[in-house]
């Protein structure tokens, strides 16, 4: 798992539907340390179904200065009720589309776009602060899907460039290729912890995402992503001053033309490949034009800023003045795009805006008096909502 915007504690709270006791946890990961709040609540199957009730007890977010994270529906009319009691939530109704997406090349990418419209339709309140994922210990791993490590250089590269907080299950860098439920947990020991290529790429994409965060800020953090590009087997958007392109084809996929709808920048604007090397030159309208050459992702930025982007494996904690610390972040979605070459053209259009300065406020201020407040404030208030249950 891989925390967003600061080396700050967050809190995550994983209900599990079937058990009726607390538990609190720490769990370690890479590439640092996460408290992690396990509450594990009971009661909450309703008419026999495991449907969630609406939250009814008083927010957690009250009594602790730390962003929430939950565990939810892949509902979107059910998981997006839950952000007015805690921050977020493991992005389960986006899932599916990056699972199936990146796992399959006859796959449409266009289906995340259009999952993550419904996200704001479905009013939640910040989808930007939720939890993105392709795999954990409770579903089948994404290489059982796929043995393509391409795909799921593509999938990684999604995973931390666009909005959300990224999370990883250990194993994913290994391959590990389990099926839920008996095999998708096999220990980490018998790689031997090696670096394996996939380690070194998903690296070098958090080295990428964490020195444009150092230099931009806000710039990259609260700009809100915009799709540039959505059809067939590729997709291209726009966070900040990156532009990603991603695609399903596979390594042995022939080679894929996109070509985005305003970027934004100046025609003229020479921009570099953070992966491979080599730029191309911003045309007419904004618009950019990339050859996806053997199913790899590309990532662009601006030539003229690129040499101050110092890749590292820390992000620098944000100030009080940042928009993000302070919660007066604001942002905005869109989709639109035509294609040529091996991608079927079409053109997604769309635009929404809606983010909460409450819910952009990560609030990291838990330093070292955090830990008993925080446990009892979570003590109290789901407490009092056992009880009422």
């Amino acid at each position: 798992m891989i925390s967003n915007y600061t080396g700050k504690p967050f809190l995550i709270i994983l209900s599990d539907f079937h058990s009726r006791w607390t538990k609190i946890g720490r769990i370690e990961t890479y590439p640092q340390s996460i408290l992690v709040a396990i509450l594990q609540r009971s009661k909450v199957i309703h008419n026999g179904r495991n449907v969630p009730r609406k939250p009814r007890v008083p927010s957690p977010s009250h009594f602790i200065s730390s962003h929430l994270i939950s565990s939810l529906a892949n509902s979107f009319s059910l998981a997006c009720p839950y952000q007015q009691a805690v921050d977020g939530f493991f992005n389960y109704p986006l899932y599916a589309p990056l699972y199936q997406g990146f796992s399959h090349p006859t796959a449409s990418l266009a289906t995340i776009p259009a999952a993550w419209g419904s996200l704001y339709s479905a009013n939640c309140a910040d989808p930007t602060i939720l939890g993105t994922f392709i795999e954990n210990h409770d579903l089948s791993r994404f290489w059982n899907q796929t043995s393509d490590p391409v795909l799921g250089k593509n999938a990684v590269t999604y995973l931390l460039l666009a909005d959300g907080i990224p999370f990883f299950y250990s194993g994913f860098e290994t391959l590990q290729a389990g099926a839920y439920p008996n095999f998708n947990r096999d220990p980490l020991w018998p790689a031997k912890w090696q670096k394996t290529d996939m380690y070194n790429f998903i690296a070098t994409i958090n080295k990428v995402r964490n020195g444009v965060v150092n230099k931009d800020g806000d710039k990259f953090l609260k700009a809100g992503m915009k799709f540039l590009f959505s059809a067939g087997n590729a997709l291209a958007f726009k966070r900040g001053e990156l532009i990603v392109f991603v695609t399903n084809g596979g390594s042995s996929s022939a080679d894929v033309t996109v070509v985005t709808s305003d970027s934004g920048f100046v025609k003229g604007t020479e921009m570099v490949d953070f992966i491979a090397g080599g730029s191309v030159i911003v045309g007419d309208a904004g618009v950019i034009t990339v050859i996806l050459k053997k199913g790899m992702p590309v990532v662009l930025y601006p030539k003229t800023e690129a040499t101050k982007v110092v890749l590292s494996t820390k992000v620098v904690a944000l100030g009080g003045s940042s928009a993000v610390a302070n919660g007066t972040s604001g942002g905005d979605v869109g989709v639109s795009g035509t294609a040529s070459g091996t991608a079927t053209a079409a053109a997604v259009s769309g635009s929404s805006t809606a983010k909460s300065a409450k819910s952009q406020a990560i609030r990291f201020s838990a330093e070292k008096g955090f830990m008993w407040p925080a446990f009892l404030g979570l003590g109290v208030a789901f407490g009092a909502g056992y009880l009422t249950l």
